[in-house]
């Protein structure tokens, strides 16, 4: 799981480098990107491999990015996937 903004251009790389250590499944949170992530993102949906959600809450501050926005992303992504996996790891 993973929370993202703006990473369009590194995300393949990202998770091609995951696929290979292990990872078989990738739930992100888009947080409010405006570079063309879901080009990128596409084959991978498509392939089952990758769980998109829209994660459009914008931080106020740092206190408030690190306890609600990412935490509440990554809290998203454990109950969405609840049951369908025997390891999962937040990055």
């Amino acid at each position: 799981g993973a929370i993202f903004q703006n990473e369009g251009p590194y995300l393949k790389e990202w998770i091609e480098f995951h696929k290979l250590v292990g990872v078989e499944h990738f739930y992100l949170c888009n947080n409010c990107s405006t570079d063309d992530y879901l080009a990128t993102l596409q084959p991978y949906i498509e392939s089952g491999e990758v769980d998109l959600f829209q994660w459009p809450t914008l931080a106020v501050s740092w206190e408030n990015w690190l306890y609600e926005v990412q935490a509440g992303a990554y809290f998203h992504c454990i109950r969405f996937g609840a049951g369908t996996s025997k390891w999962r790891c937040f990055i």
